[in-house]
């Protein structure tokens, strides 16, 4: 999908293929018809491709993360678990120095 850019138009296509990959691992209840809503959208990624996370340049208390892209589902959790670690004072489980907010996220002069 990064070939697609920010084309945000749903592809009908790809849905059913992925409904035909889910039916034959999971369930076939599963179907095009049972779908009631589609939904599309980007995935954030940076200039580099290196996510970042802590605490917000300036925002005292403030915490973000974004630049995931298409590991968002699977490294978000834990991304989450170390925005849970910072906010409430526990020591982060990665080292936050290898995922600089600050390199992406700059208060304005």
């Amino acid at each position: 999908e990064d070939e697609m850019k920010y084309d945000l138009e749903l592809d009908k296509a790809l849905v059913h293929s992925m409904v035909e990959s889910a039916q034959s691992v999971f369930s076939d209840k599963l179907t095009i018809e049972s779908i009631t809503n589609y939904r599309t959208g980007t995935r954030a990624y940076t200039s580099d491709y290196a996510p970042f996370f802590g605490f917000v340049p300036g925002l005292d208390g403030v915490v973000a993360a974004s630049g995931l892209g298409s590991t968002g589902l699977t490294a978000g959790p834990l991304v989450g678990k170390i925005l849970y670690e910072l906010i409430t004072d526990l020591n982060p489980s990665l080292a936050l120095e290898d995922y600089p907010i600050e390199n992406y996220i700059q208060m304005k002069p």
